[in-house]
């Protein structure tokens, strides 16, 4: 009777103290203390490894401070204890999506979807979870149900109308666009959606009609304005007529918000001139810059166009005139003040067109890096005046980093190497303290140089970006000065001279600087670092890299090469002048061919054609595995990174030497969302030239890769 009424009594003391500790932790997260509320709920956990409350507040902090291993580990507990309830279940799967564990995702979702009481997105979140495990098909029908579902959710009908879009379904996307936008007129994703569908079946006017109902909606948006100027210049190209396009030109302005008129008159002063070049009717052109100058002399951007008309007649007195009255008008002009600077380089002045360059980042602290392809500085003077310009930019836009990689830079192109390095490690310690203070608080700027523990020797448009952003987050990783630095393969025409072993010695000067890329790294410290340079892929890299570092473990990243092909002539689908069509036949044309391709890689010539050339990864990686033992190499694929991040980055940092590491942000990298179907006999012939070559590179890699 005493020992039952003394367990009774602990019990309740147990239960009174878990609400205890369950009201001072929501009091903490409350006011935003995580750490103490994390301490409390923990307490709870201790008492009642099993208390729902505590497993929930917890996983929902670390999910709200990104620490998406720890929250899956109550989710997972969460889903053990209520294996019935559909909502839990749901939040165990998104939690496993933050981790890439996408296939784990989709069988906890279709779980969930059998149980009673589902979410009202389940639908749509399994929907997310196919699309990224490339299940286009399931990932059409699970939206599809969520509509059945929920009819009135626009956002349904747009995620349809994207997956028809990719798998090249234009009317279906059509349709499901319109549907979306009945349920909200303004919903600019659908907007935005249907002006690129319209724009690629070159239905101009219409594309231009959505374009204008998002800039109506988002006047601010300068992207979405050019994306519009785009279209008319799709447009204007079409038409053989000045007068034509200068009617459009002043429609433009007319119509046109103040704050994008300039993105206007930049966009139509670069057609007119396209286009009164290839007819020879420049002088026209002048003339209507001329006039517009008589009725409206304080626009800078007439007097800036007519420069460029100018320009091109090589009438560079003239042009440099109307540049000048531009920067007067308008004393932040920087565009006019680069054209001052291409002037007098074609003059020869260059120390004018030096100040001229110091006045452009003076009124643009925020100029683009590559502009400063065009500053030149040829003595010290200029070194230091530069110096000074950009020293005074840092404080206005917190971009010390790159100003110092500018700096350093511009020394090693007057083969100051010595200097270079030091303003190289400069932006480096700039960048640590900016995005790894940690690291600096604990080793401070000790260490030493050192070489590279890994590169990533892959092409572009197979996933190089996503990887190495990847790779970075784990905490022992450092990243380079850049993710490309692009140097390796700038000494290839270098490597020519060298005849022997020793000669070598030829290029310690340009290795001493190739090291100045990377952090310095503390002795005896699990800390490495690489690159990923997309020109290592080029011929004889593997050669510099070979004699310079070799124990490096080398990663390849490859993907299909014909979506690596469609990928990449997309990804600059705005300076093409050929069709993708146009653009296959004739690099097939010119590879079919061919009998060695091995040989012909020696000399370069297969990587002209490019989008198909690069995808004939056998030959690039038996060169480099000419040198390297095989251990050496990482060989993944982009489908398997697209499915199954986690996987792959465990098996990366696996073969890198480092420990897990779960907590890594898996958001899509450089992705664009083009249709992903060419012509059916088109891809039929391309299927029919790579089979061979990628039958081979499945001897070499020992595994099947299923891509055709």
């Amino acid at each position: 009777m005493n020992t039952s009424s003394v367990n009774f009594q602990t019990s309740s003391n147990e239960k009174a103290n878990i609400n205890v500790y369950l009201k001072q932790g929501n009091q903490l997260k409350k006011e935003g203390q995580l750490t103490e509320a994390i301490e409390q709920y923990q307490q709870a956990l201790q008492l009642d490894p099993d208390c729902l409350q505590a497993l929930k507040q917890l996983a929902t902090i670390y999910n709200k401070q990104q620490e998406f291993n720890q929250a899956l580990n109550y989710r997972q507990r969460l889903a053990q204890l209520q294996p019935d309830d559909a909502i839990v279940q749901a939040n165990l799967a998104k939690a496993m999506m933050k981790l890439g564990q996408i296939q784990e995702a989709i069988v906890l979702y279709q779980k969930a979807i059998t149980l009673p009481n589902q979410p009202d997105n389940i639908y749509g979140e399994l929907g997310d979870a196919l699309e990224k495990n490339d299940q286009i098909e399931e990932a059409i029908s699970a939206y599809q149900q969520a509509i059945d579902l929920q009819p009135k959710n626009a956002q349904f009908h747009f995620r349809q109308s994207q997956l028809y879009f990719q798998q090249h379904h234009i009317e279906q996307a059509i349709e499901k666009a319109e549907a979306a936008l009945q349920l909200d007129p303004d919903f600019i994703p659908a907007l935005n959606q249907l002006a690129i569908i319209y724009e690629k079946r070159k239905e101009l006017e219409k594309a231009i009609s959505y374009y204008r109902q998002i800039v109506k909606l988002q006047p601010a948006d300068d992207k979405v304005f050019r994306s519009l100027m785009d279209v008319y210049l799709k447009v204007v190209s079409k038409k053989n007529n000045i007068d034509e396009v200068i009617t459009i030109y002043q429609q433009v302005i007319q119509e046109t918000p103040l704050n994008q008129a300039e993105i206007a008159h930049e966009y139509f002063g670069e057609m007119l001139l396209k286009l009164a070049t290839r007819q020879g009717q420049l002088d026209q052109v002048i003339n209507f810059y001329q006039n517009k100058i008589e009725t409206q002399p304080n626009q800078h951007w007439y007097h800036y166009n007519l420069g460029l008309s100018f320009a091109k007649q090589k009438q560079f007195d003239q042009a440099a005139s109307c540049y000048k009255q531009a920067c007067q008008l308008n004393p932040l002009f920087w565009q006019s003040f680069i054209e001052l600077v291409k002037v007098y380089s074609h003059k020869s002045e260059d120390e004018q067109a030096f100040q001229y360059f110091i006045k452009a980042i003076q009124s643009n602290p925020n100029l683009q890096t590559w502009y400063y392809n065009f500053c030149k500085p040829n003595s010290d003077a200029e070194f230091d005046l530069l110096k000074k310009a950009l020293q005074e930019n840092q404080n206005k836009t917190k971009k010390d980093h790159i100003y110092s990689h500018i700096i350093g830079e511009k020394l090693s192109q007057k083969g100051k190497y010595s200097e270079a390095i030091v303003y190289y490690q400069k932006s480096i310690y700039q960048k640590l303290k900016k995005f790894r203070p940690e690291f600096l608080s604990q080793y401070g700027e000790g260490g030493q140089l050192q070489d590279p523990n890994f590169l990533i020797i892959g092409v572009a448009k197979c996933g190089t970006t996503a990887l190495y952003n990847y790779i970075s987050q784990h905490p022992q990783v450092l990243a380079a000065i850049e993710k490309e630095p692009q140097y390796l393969s700038s000494l290839v025409p270098k490597i020519t001279r060298i005849k022997q072993e020793e000669d070598w010695l030829q290029l310690n000067s340009e290795r001493d600087f190739y090291l100045a890329h990377f952090p310095p790294r503390p002795e005896g410290n699990q800390f490495i670092t690489g690159e990923a340079s997309i020109s290592n892929w080029d011929p004889k890299v593997e050669k510099i890299v070979f004699n310079w570092f070799p124990n490096i473990k080398l990663i390849a990243i490859l993907r299909n090469p014909i979506k690596r092909a469609i990928s990449l002539y997309n990804y600059s689908i705005k300076h093409r002048k050929q069709s993708l069509q146009e653009t296959i036949n004739s690099e097939l044309s010119f590879l079919e061919g061919i009998e060695d391709y091995g040989q012909i890689l020696d000399d370069d010539s297969i990587r002209q054609p490019r989008h198909l050339g690069e995808g004939l990864y056998v030959y690039y990686l038996k060169r480099w595995m000419k040198l390297f033992p095989k251990e050496q190499f990482l060989i993944l694929t982009n489908e398997e990174l697209a499915q199954n991040p986690a996987g792959v980055m465990k098996q990366t940092f696996e073969f890198l030497g480092l420990p897990e590491h779960n907590a890594i942000n898996y958001t899509p990298r450089n992705v664009g969302h083009y249709p992903k179907d060419i012509d059916p006999n088109l891809l039929s012939r391309l299927q029919e030239f790579y089979r061979p070559h990628n039958q081979k590179l499945e001897e070499l890699l020992g595994r099947k890769l299923n891509w055709d």
